[in-house]
């Protein structure tokens, strides 16, 4: 049986509750109610009893595991509950064509009633690479559902990362693709997204900054996260690399370049390093201030010139050059460093 998205179910209901309230008479109303558990009710106002039997049966088939089975008669509701319900209408989003019709959602933070198909969700891009492929799980379609189907994504971190949902996902993809690397692009700042990434599910954390004092106000949170608060409960930092983006060309690109490597040095000093106390296991557990010399320390940071065709393009086969040449194969290079692979047979 195929999966059955809630959009789907939301668009059936709605088509069927706006064809089925037409015909009626001008008193009919009616307000179809996503409900606190992502579920589809439906309020039906009128002087007498309608015939609802096809009605109910096209939400049945329609909506699936999303309809609850619930059609309320206002008329037969108590003071109380029909109050509510009167205030739900007038919060209610009327719809564009049918007045008579209304829909209300009400948001609660909230994971799937199922799992759904993850083929559903991403693209295959294979046009920019000479063998394999990128699978890319876009952030969604920017349509007039999108600000309802954020404010029901239950963000909060759990209480051990690998029981969030965002785990789960993960280990989906992982399973059932079986990619060689996972990428995660999160927001820039703190967020609940990125939080959920600096929770322990990342192997290697790229953080990307600039000369700005703001871009340092939010690296040396992260900082604190990943290094500061780990080391004072005698735990490993998590591991980092560090990205200066937007470095401009000639010689402001070289100051720039001065001013942040300084900057960097002297943050990861006082919140990601921790001090050498000539213990030899200690120092294997963490990275040190001894170990601010290496070649590949976490606070050396690897600088990306501006470049304009990145600012604005429409496809991504008109910059696929740009990002194989330059800085970004150096920074490809760190990354595969800090992982042990196994020898190809």
């Amino acid at each position: 049986m195929q999966f059955l998205h809630f959009d789907e179910a939301k668009q059936a209901a709605v088509a069927a509750v706006k064809t089925w309230v037409g015909p009626t008479s001008q008193e009919v109303r009616a307000l179809l109610i996503v409900d606190l558990f992502g579920k589809l009710r439906l309020v039906i106002w009128e002087h007498s009893s309608s015939d609802t039997t096809n009605l109910e049966d096209e939400l049945v088939v329609g909506c699936g595991a999303w309809w609850t089975g619930e059609m309320l008669r206002f008329k037969e509701l108590d003071l109380v509950t029909a109050k509510i319900y009167d205030s739900a209408w007038i919060s209610a989003r009327p719809d564009e064509t049918e007045p008579r019709f209304r829909l209300h959602d009400r948001h609660r933070l909230e994971r799937s009633l199922a799992d759904a198909p993850l083929a559903d969700y991403f693209h295959r891009c294979d046009r920019v690479a000479a063998a394999g492929e990128i699978i890319v799980f876009p952030a969604g379609d920017l349509n007039e559902d999108y600000a309802d189907k954020l404010a029901r994504i239950d963000l909060e971190e759990a209480p051990e990362a690998h029981d969030s949902g965002l785990w789960k996902l993960l280990t989906r993809v992982r399973d059932e693709l079986k990619p060689k690397w996972i990428l995660l692009d999160a927001r820039t700042g703190i967020s609940e997204p990125a939080g959920q990434l600096l929770s322990g599910i990342a192997h290697l954390h790229v953080l990307l900054g600039t000369t700005q004092d703001q871009s340092w106000q939010g690296l040396n949170l992260v900082l604190d996260r990943l290094g500061k608060q780990r080391v004072l409960v005698e735990c490993a930092q998590a591991e980092v690399l560090l990205v200066q983006a937007m470095v401009p060309s000639g010689e402001p690109g070289k100051a720039a370049k001065q001013a942040f490597s300084a900057r960097a040095e002297e943050e990861f000093d006082n919140r990601f390093y921790a001090a050498e106390e000539g213990d030899t296991e200690n120092d294997d557990r963490f990275w040190t201030l001894g170990d601010k010399g290496s070649q590949d320390a976490p606070h050396a940071p690897m600088p990306v010139d501006y470049d304009s065709k990145l600012a604005s393009f429409g496809d991504i086969t008109e910059v696929a050059d740009a990002l194989c040449a330059g800085p970004y194969p150096p920074i490809v290079e760190r990354i595969v460093s800090r992982f042990l692979t196994e020898p190809e047979a």
